[in-house]
């Protein structure tokens, strides 16, 4: 949650053909507004899968 109005979500997303076989996969981070209870997607930034880390320590708010 960035502020009361604004969150971020995060979807790792695999497409995936008749056989099974994933033919593309990427990380979508979406900029959704609360806009009086109504979500809306704002932003949408992409990346490569393999540009994603995952972090050793935790992150304390």
């Amino acid at each position: 949650q960035v502020s009361k109005q604004i969150y971020l979500v995060c979807i790792d997303w695999d497409f995936i053909d008749g056989q099974g076989q994933v033919f593309a996969d990427f990380t979508a981070i979406y900029h959704v507004l609360n806009d009086e209870g109504a979500l809306k997607i704002i932003n949408v930034i992409s990346h490569e899968l393999d540009s994603s880390l995952t972090l050793t320590e935790p992150l304390d708010w």
